[in-house]
């Protein structure tokens, strides 16, 4: 009556980092009533490996061992909860001290003839296909405010997050999946658009699981597959139910091609505007994502190289307005062309100075009377004899003396 199938599988970044896959699930059929469960322990926490296999298991062991087809939905549902609360309570008497260690998602589902009953907690998820062929996210995951990476998950231990309730739809097939995959299945990158679920490759997951006669491999070789969508490459589980009896009413064969490889271009390069030429003539690459041709692309990257070309000019000009000028400047008597007439009197009084404090400073050094202090010299001998006026050439020049960089005071 049911097909069921999954698996869990590393992610390359836990691989590189040689941490342990810290994804689970759980799946347990009888009396034709299915019960699985998926788990992803939080990355940040040391045991959570163990923390995702604990609650995976406790909980569809716990549900398989009390639910049959004859309780009501009420009753269904307050086991389900009442696996929950087992599963958290057998995490904290397991943790001790080191709670905030062993965090963990999980989203546990129950068919029951049809009907079908979960009870999530985390932001891994839960998407149906229903019986009139639309495909339905079935839970929200749960974040704490902030932005990408940086917003935290509410797990098992956020009792107050738990969500427990019947999916209302006749369904046709039921995919749990841990945000490795269910970021595949619903890519952030649709938010906004006229649907949010990749319907293309979700029926693709349905077709296979319909139709391959090993589906278990074919399930963990599409785990293995690397996705371009990827940042973190986490650890990715999937498990799929699906009812064989009853029939399915297939949407026109355009819901099943969205996103079309245009809309991908245009999500993934926001500012290309491609030509209806260059997505006919493109070649397309992984899971259909192409590469084309952007003329703004090529305008800017003509308008850089003017614009290159445009500063090489003009330092080649302005050089050779140097040269030039410089030239002339050396031709024409170089700068004693622009010296005042009187320079040289300026220049021969100037001397004088000099001579006349290198004098002083000589007399002054002589005397064993004269200290020093802070570079001035104090003059401790009254017999020292007075320099009169007309010996001082300073006393003679300095009123009027100007000389080319400014006024001796």
């Amino acid at each position: 009556m049911y097909r069921v199938c999954g698996d869990s599988q590393i992610g390359k970044s836990h691989e590189i980092s040689g941490t342990k896959c810290q994804d689970a699930f759980s799946c347990f059929s009888r009396d034709s009533i299915v019960f699985a469960a998926v788990a992803d322990g939080l990355g940040s926490c040391k045991y959570s490996d163990i923390a995702s296999c604990m609650a995976s298991h406790d909980a569809v062991t716990f549900c398989s061992q009390n639910i049959t087809k004859n309780l009501s939905d009420e009753q269904v549902i307050a086991i389900i909860k009442t696996s929950f609360d087992r599963a958290n309570l057998a995490i904290k008497q397991k943790a001790g001290d080191e709670l905030d260690e062993y965090d963990t998602t999980l989203t546990l589902v129950v068919v029951i003839e049809g009907n079908v009953y979960f009870g999530h907690a985390g932001d891994s998820g839960i998407v149906a296909l229903r019986s009139d062929g639309i495909f339905e996210e079935v839970t929200k995951a749960q974040h704490g405010s902030g932005y990408g990476m940086e917003r935290p998950v509410y797990p098992l231990a956020s009792e107050s997050h738990w969500v427990f309730r019947k999916y209302e739809h006749p369904s046709k097939a039921i995919f749990m999946m841990t945000d490795g995959m269910l970021n595949k299945a619903i890519p952030p990158l649709l938010s906004g658009q006229k649907y949010q679920t990749d319907n293309k490759y979700l029926f693709y997951l349905y077709d296979n699981l319909q139709k391959n006669p090993d589906v278990e491999s074919w399930v963990t070789d599409e785990l293995t597959q690397t996705n371009p969508q990827e940042v973190n490459h986490d650890d990715k589980t999937l498990v799929g139910i699906l009812f064989e009896s009853g029939k399915i009413r297939l949407q026109p064969k355009e819901y099943y091609d969205f996103p079309s490889d245009k809309l991908w271009n245009s999500l993934l390069h926001p500012y290309k505007e491609p030509s209806s030429e260059s997505c006919a003539t493109s070649e397309p690459i992984h899971n259909g994502f192409e590469i084309k041709s952007d003329p703004k692309r090529k305008q800017g990257s003509s308008q850089g190289q003017s614009n290159i070309t445009t500063l090489l000019l003009g330092i080649i000009l302005g050089l050779a307005i140097g040269i030039v000028g410089t030239l002339s400047f050396l031709q024409y008597g170089g700068y004693e062309e622009y010296l005042p007439d009187d320079y040289y009197e300026y220049e021969k009084q100037y001397d004088e100075i000099t001579d006349y404090n290198e004098r002083v400073q000589d007399e002054i050094c002589s005397n064993e009377n004269i200290s020093f202090h802070n570079s001035f010299a104090v003059d401790d001998d009254p017999n020292m004899e007075d320099t009169t006026e007309a010996d001082n050439p300073l006393a003679r020049v300095t009123e009027s003396l100007v000389l080319p960089w400014g006024i001796a005071e």
